[in-house]
């Protein structure tokens, strides 16, 4: 059973979105309690993946494995982007910059056209607040605390959340492993589609096979 939310202010959901990882978190916490799940594995990519180390932190009981995939357990924003972010002006310019920043230069031309008309339908509040949750977010002190499995995957070519950040996941998380996708920036899932899928299928294979 497969659940993807839209975040506040995402998708077809209400709202300007939040300016922290942990607002996120307990959104997330509350559609479990409404759709009375008590345990689950959370898949995140950059600050889903913030989010999904938070869930774990706050509510270790309610998480049975986790996947990180591009993401880190800081999160440090560009300033300059930050402030492309800020106002409506600029807001072209930070749209560019996030697109030449989250493709590996080989990527497919039409999908890098694709993610830039995509983040420009972004309401730029949105996405203002989201990089402001990301920049505020640090679990490096913490994050030796999640005892769950874990699957890290990152892009070799990642420039948002660059490869030391998995890194450094991996040394801290103690029942981790860390898995390199050759040729993948940012946006593996739009990348490499075929390479994730597959890990993240044997990874969650692998934990349900165990609980049988």
């Amino acid at each position: 059973r497969v659940i993807a939310p839209d975040l506040p202010g995402h998708g077809e959901s209400e709202g300007l979105g939040h300016q922290s990882v942990k607002d996120y978190t307990e959104r997330i916490l509350s559609l479990l309690d409404r759709l009375n799940i008590f345990q689950a594995i959370f898949c995140g990519h950059s600050m889903g993946g913030a989010i999904a180390q938070q869930i774990c932190l706050m509510s270790p009981n309610r998480t049975t494995g986790l996947v990180l995939v591009g993401t880190g357990a800081a999160l440090p924003v560009n300033k300059s982007l930050l402030d492309y972010l800020s106002v409506d002006a600029t807001y072209p310019k930070a749209v560019a910059l996030i697109s030449k920043w989250s493709m590996n230069k080989t990527a497919d031309e039409g999908l890098r056209k694709k993610l830039h008309e995509q983040l420009a339908t972004n309401r730029r509040k949105v996405l203002y607040r989201d990089y402001t949750a990301c920049n505020r977010f640090d679990v490096t002190a913490e994050v030796h605390k999640i005892e769950v499995p874990t699957k890290i995957i990152v892009g070799t070519a990642d420039k948002m959340t660059i490869p030391s950040y998995s890194d450094l996941l991996n040394m801290k998380i103690p029942n981790s492993s860390l898995i390199l996708i050759e040729e993948s920036g940012h946006m593996v899932l739009w990348e490499k589609p075929a390479e994730l899928t597959r890990e993240v299928n044997g990874f969650v294979t692998g934990l349900i096979e165990q609980d049988k």
